[in-house]
C-alpha cells in the first residue's frame, strides 16, 4: 500500500469506525411572531422578530421614515376575542375587536421614549403622512409642503424660498 494510505487520517475503502462516539443536538425551531408596518416607512411590510420589538425598533427594520411622514403612529392591536364582553353574532364566530394605541412621532425622536412603545405580534402600525399646507403668491417657490407640528408662517415662507421682491 502506499506511504498515504496507511496514515490514521486516510482509511483505506471497505474501512470502519469501531465503536463511534456520536452526539446529535436537536435545536428548537425559532419562534417568530409576525409584525405589520405600513404608511410613511421606507419599506413598508411584515416583519418577523423572536422577540416583541418596539416602535423604534419596527421602524428602523423598515428604513427609518419618509421626509412625509406625519406626527402621529397609529398601533392597531387585535383583542382577544375571549376577553371581548360582547354578543356573539348569528354565525358563531366572535366578533374581530380592535383597541387603538397612539405614539407621538416627534416627541419620540427627540429622546421622549415614553412614546416607544412595544408592539405585540400581528399589531399594524400605520404612520400616515403628514397634512400639508400651501404657499402661494409672492414667493420664491411656492407649492405644498409637509405640516409638521409647530410650524410657524415664518417657517413656510422659508421653505417656500423667501418673498419675492414686490412681496407686501
Amino acid at each position: 500500500s502506499s506511504p498515504a494510505a496507511s496514515t490514521p487520517h486516510s482509511p483505506e475503502r471497505g474501512d470502519f469506525l469501531v465503536d463511534p462516539q456520536v452526539t446529535a443536538t436537536v435545536k428548537p425551531a425559532l419562534i417568530t411572531n409576525r409584525f405589520f408596518i405600513q404608511g410613511a416607512v421606507r419599506s413598508p411590510g411584515v416583519y418577523n422578530f423572536e422577540t416583541t420589538p418596539s416602535l423604534l425598533e419596527l421602524i428602523s427594520v423598515a428604513g427609518g421614515l419618509n421626509p412625509t411622514y406625519g406626527a402621529t403612529a397609529f398601533i392597531i392591536h387585535k383583542v382577544d376575542p375571549v376577553k371581548v364582553d360582547t354578543a356573539t353574532p348569528e354565525d358563531g364566530a366572535p366578533p374581530v375587536e380592535y383597541e387603538l394605541k397612539q405614539a407621538n412621532l416627534n416627541k419620540l425622536l427627540r429622546g421622549e421614549f415614553s412614546e416607544n412603545l412595544k408592539i405585540a405580534p400581528d399589531d399594524i402600525v400605520q404612520i400616515p403622512a403628514a397634512d400639508v399646507f400651501f404657499v402661494a403668491g409672492e414667493v420664491n417657490a411656492p407649492g405644498s409642503f409637509a405640516l409638521k407640528e409647530g410650524t410657524t408662517l415664518r417657517q413656510a415662507i422659508s421653505l417656500a424660498q423667501g418673498t419675492t421682491p414686490t412681496a407686501s
